[in-house]
């Protein structure tokens, strides 16, 4: 039983009655641990965005950028692509591309967010619900 889950006990976060009950809400409904710790109260979304942070090595995006994304760096990625990658084009920097993702350590969604920007990306880590609500906001998508 390793993952973000583990993690969390492993911080003092959840103990391990939670965790299973986290575990058998994820088999019943399904979603990301983070997502399910927040729905069953023991942590706030903005907990969880510095425990992904931490788990995962990768910083959240700064708060401005969230606000006011740079059109030119949303323009570069498809709206199936962004859909596809969970990702949010944040802005372009020194010719990167800096994202906001739902999973920033998947190696085969940040190639493919290269490969369709033509640019290096730089990732950033944000919760399911923040990613989703910017998305909402700044693409229209559901």
């Amino acid at each position: 039983m390793g993952g973000f889950g583990q993690y969390l006990v492993e911080k003092g976060v959840l103990d391990s009655e939670q965790l299973e009950e986290a575990l058998r809400f994820q088999r019943v409904y399904g979603g990301r641990m983070g997502t399910v710790v927040v729905d069953l109260g023991y942590l706030v979304v903005e907990e969880l965005a510095e425990y992904l942070s931490d788990a995962s090595g990768i910083p959240l995006p700064p708060p401005d950028w969230l606000e006011s994304l740079d059109p030119h760096a949303l323009g570069l990625v498809p709206p199936p692509i962004v859909r596809r990658c969970q990702a949010l084009p944040l802005r372009i920097e020194g010719g990167d591309l800096h994202v906001a993702m739902l999973d920033p350590t998947d190696p085969e969604k940040l190639d493919f967010l290269a490969m369709a920007s033509s640019r290096y990306v730089v990732p950033y880590v944000l919760p399911e619900r923040r990613l989703l609500y910017w998305l909402e906001v700044h693409c229209g998508l559901d």
